[in-house]
């Protein structure tokens, strides 16, 4: 039961890590934080999961999987992020 708590904990952390790169990055400026109405930034969570969705997607599945997108692709990173921490957790 605790390796499951700290697996789920690690997911958690890997995302915040992740998001906020994507927050930094030029080439996904809009994705975690957008302007609304007002011209305010707000935190934008549907954005985010739209995002964590759309290598699932028709378009995503031509973009999202080609090398030079890998550094964005999250469903990519968290599966070679939780097979890395597997592998050094033995």
């Amino acid at each position: 039961m605790n390796t499951i708590i700290e697996d789920i904990a690690n997911a958690i952390m890997f995302t915040i890590i992740y998001f906020t790169y994507i927050a930094i990055n030029p080439s996904t400026k809009g994705i975690v934080f957008r302007l609304d109405d007002t011209n305010q930034r707000i935190f934008s969570y549907q954005s985010i999961i739209a995002f964590i969705k759309f290598p699932f997607t028709r378009q995503g599945i031509k973009t999202m999987w080609l090398p030079r997108n890998l550094d964005i692709n999250y469903a990519f990173l968290l599966t070679v992020f939780i097979g890395v921490y597997k592998m050094l957790k033995k």
